[in-house]
């Protein structure tokens, strides 16, 4: 009798099918626990799934709550939850569909509290059509699947609805073992050779995600953001043909459109982000590998590797209200040797004195890129000008300050010796240009000016014009889709400051374009 009460008030609360298997009540520890519980309609494209299964979903209230007095939960646990997400071809999310039907209720008057949020093995998987995800490629993608080992939140408090919270509040995130997948068929028809080092499967991988959030009392302050730590992050993304969404594209467009929502609501739940902005006051990532490996132009495999990839980022602000003070100043650096099919390299960006708050920050910038292999980009070339590429690398390095905002940066392109394209895009006005740019030696000078918001690259008179178009192009892979997909599972804080973090990683010019554009046929 109680289960088909609690089924029915569930159903009514969430304005969708609910079926509920089981439910146990303990009066002495105040909680309950629903078993084989079953939320939302079943979808055609999630191949007739509901929207969400959880074998056992247990909770811990206080008297408190009970009585009224205020709306607290002492642990809430997920095990191994399940969830089928889909689109359709016009993009319309069933995520989207669930959230609309909801009933608009009265909106609540007191912040909601959690004392522990607990997912075990929580896993979902996405339903994208491939014209979204693949468009114009022959091969067939299969669903995007998200895997963790555990989620872990402590001291989670949400706001009412445009209400700060009473009192300054700190809540820790920690995920274990993640894993994102984006299969296609058919795959890469080459194997990756041993000298690369240990396989890296296709998709994101990581091992550790932790943070803390300060949450202030106040709209008007600052969230803050301490103790983050990414380890054990492993990346790779395939660059499979002309035609064809490399991983991450593919792995960011299912993300995008399949967690697309109605119009924000006012009464909807999340962290309070208020005016003040997001402060990282550190974060590391320790242990890490990222992969780009595609077929060149005689369809081998041509692989680059950052084999150490590190990044210490410290008091950077994004936000009004979020300035770092002179008299402590921010700094970021990024660093990794690098291996590839053409060689060795290393990557550096080291940026110091960081004053402000992004994009109106000053600081004083180092980067150095050397060993691009152009092979691996192969395909990206192709389609850009009917280029094959089938030998060649790239150094750059520049230096300078950052004014308020404002670039002066200058430094130099390096084109291998041995570069070597073919090929009907590979005319006379392109031979030309290899025989004089690719010397080996330094093409000087490389000016970026502009602000940090909107960055005006202005290569040398020898790369402008179409050679420089199709190097850039050529480039845009997706690896910041790594931080944008991690921020996504941390919760609406991190994402804001994560997406800010990508941003900022995106304008940095070489390493922008190598880490960051989406693809064209993914957006």
């Amino acid at each position: 009798m109680y289960r088909a009460k609690v089924e029915k008030v569930l159903a009514d609360e969430l304005g969708a099918p609910v079926k509920l298997g089981g439910l146990s009540v303990s009066i002495l520890s105040l909680g309950a626990t629903l078993s084989d519980l079953e939320i939302g309609a079943a979808s055609p494209q999630t191949g007739n799934r509901p929207l969400a299964t959880i074998p056992s979903l247990s909770a811990w209230v206080t008297w408190a709550t009970i009585s009224g007095d205020e709306m607290r939960l002492r642990g809430l646990d997920l095990s191994s939850p399940d969830f089928h997400l889909a689109c359709d071809e016009t993009g319309r999310s069933t995520l989207a569909q669930f959230l609309a039907g909801m009933p608009k209720g009265k909106p609540r008057e007191k912040p909601l509290e959690i004392d522990r949020l607990r997912l075990f093995d929580p896993q979902a998987t996405l339903y994208v059509p491939k014209q979204i995800l693949c468009p114009g490629g022959q091969a067939n993608p299969g669903p995007v699947t998200v895997k963790l080992r555990a989620v872990d939140v402590a001291g989670l408090a949400l706001p009412a609805p445009g209400k700060p919270l009473p009192k300054e509040t700190v809540i820790e995130i920690e995920l274990t073992e993640l894993a994102v997948r984006s299969p296609i068929e058919p795959g890469p028809k080459y194997e990756v050779p041993a000298e690369a080092g240990l396989p890296i499967e296709e998709g994101i991988a990581l091992g550790l995600a932790r943070a803390k959030l300060i949450v202030p009392a106040s709209l008007e302050e600052p969230l803050r953001i301490e103790g983050a730590l990414l380890q054990a992050l492993k990346v790779r993304d395939v660059l499979l043909g002309p035609d064809e969404a490399d991983t991450l594209s593919r792995i960011q467009a299912a993300r995008a459109n399949v967690l697309k929502a109605p119009p924000s609501d006012s009464s909807a739940p999340g962290v309070q982000l208020g005016n003040g902005g997001v402060i990282v006051a550190d974060l590391k990532v320790e242990g890490s590998e990222l992969q780009i490996d595609g077929p060149d132009a005689s369809g081998a495999c041509a692989w680059h590797r950052f084999t150490e990839f590190k990044i210490d980022l410290q008091r950077i602000g994004f936000g009004p209200g979020a300035e770092t003070s002179a008299s402590a100043p921010g700094l970021l650096k990024i660093e990794s040797p690098s291996s590839s099919s053409e060689g060795e390299g290393r990557l550096l960006v080291d940026w110091n004195a960081y004053t402000g708050a992004w994009p109106n920050s000053s600081f004083e910038q180092k980067f150095e890129l050397s060993g691009v292999p152009l092979t691996p980009f192969h395909s990206r070339v192709y389609r850009a000008a009917k280029l094959g590429v089938s030998k060649g690398h790239l150094d750059t390095e520049f230096a300078g300050p950052v004014k308020e905002g404002k670039i002066e940066w200058d430094g130099s392109i390096t084109i291998s010796k041995d570069t070597a394209f073919t090929g009907e895009g590979f005319t006379s006005d392109v031979k030309k240009f290899v025989a004089k740019a690719a010397t080996g030696e330094p093409l000087k000078t490389f000016r970026i000016r502009g602000t940090l918001a909107k960055p005006n690259p202005i290569p040398p008179d020898m790369v402008a014009g179409m050679v420089f178009n199709v190097l850039k192009d050529a480039m845009a892979g997706g690896i910041t889709g790594v931080f944008e997909s991690f921020g996504e599972g941390m919760g609406a804080a991190i994402e804001q400051g994560t997406r800010e973090a990508e941003k900022l990683i995106k304008k940095i010019p070489g390493i922008g374009g190598l880490f960051g554009a989406e693809d064209e046929k993914t957006k």
